[in-house]
């Protein structure tokens, strides 16, 4: 039972989590980058504490906050996120086209 109430609370904060990333994903296309950079932290945070480290999940949004700081033309952070994302991206084997593809953007 105990168990099951765990899973649930992990699933529920992941939900969230993927929520946030895509009013994030929202925000970034309308132009908003501030918005954007604390939506992505946020989603961020909330895989870190509930996902597996190396989840494609937190890949993408490490490369989608590097977008926003690569946009702001803070290049530094933008690249220690690629290089972040492409270490979380090489613990992972998958057939995975969509796994594949975001590990060839973390790289461009």
């Amino acid at each position: 039972m105990i168990t099951a109430i765990n899973n649930l609370t992990k699933t529920s904060f992941i939900d969230a989590a993927i929520g946030i990333h895509d009013s994030a994903v929202e925000s970034y296309a309308a132009g908003d980058l501030k918005k954007a950079e604390s939506l992505f932290l946020r989603s961020l945070r909330l895989f870190e504490q509930h996902d597996a480290p190396d989840s494609p999940d937190i890949a993408a949004v490490l490369n989608n906050l590097a977008a926003v700081y690569e946009d702001r033309c803070e290049y530094k952070r933008a690249e220690r996120l690629f290089e972040r994302s492409v270490r979380v991206l090489e613990k992972i084997t998958t057939d995975d086209r969509d796994v594949q593809n975001l590990f060839i953007e973390s790289l461009c």
